[in-house]
């Protein structure tokens, strides 16, 4: 697809049609999702299709059915990018509860201190034990990504963010 504007010419002007056309399994939102991610899988194709019974396809969704009916078209292979915004939430649930971890590990020695016990070496860090609560809160939040604590480590110190 060398176009860089798409033809949404076909498209109807009724709310009713809005819907059908931009709604889920929509023409036109399959056409921007193809010019956005260059890829719609044989799923989305089949609902597009399912959704538009008697409906001409535009000139590039048909081109894309051609082209994935003969087994020209794929999907980009690798690691899918993580969005920038999950990873900025992930650093502030990260730096709160390094803060918190830090606070709990001071007091606890405190206490130790005064009482003089003798306490047992911490089997993970602060920064370590804020790593997994942050990847653990990521998940929580119905977030499709894959998140460890390594891989939270090192997106942040990517961006700079650690």
């Amino acid at each position: 697809m060398s176009q860089d504007i798409i033809d949404l010419s076909h498209l109807s002007t009724s709310s009713e049609g809005f819907y059908r056309d931009f709604g889920p399994g929509g023409i036109a939102a399959a056409q921007l999702r193809l010019a956005r991610t260059k890829f719609l899988s044989k799923a989305e194709l089949a609902f597009v299709l399912e959704n538009n019974p008697g409906r001409a396809l535009p000139q590039d969704l048909q081109s894309y059915l051609i082209r994935t009916l003969r087994g020209e078209a794929k999907a980009k292979r690798g690691r899918r990018p993580l969005n920038p915004n999950l990873i900025i939430v992930a650093a502030s649930f990260y730096h709160q509860a390094l803060a918190t971890m830090q606070r709990w590990d001071k007091r606890k020695a405190e206490r130790a201190r005064k009482q003089r016990w003798v306490l047992p070496k911490a089997e993970l860090s602060a920064h370590e034990r804020a790593l997994a609560f942050a990847a653990k809160r990521i998940k929580l939040k119905g977030k499709k990504a894959v998140m460890t604590p390594e891989t939270l480590r090192n997106r942040l110190s990517e961006m700079g963010l650690l």
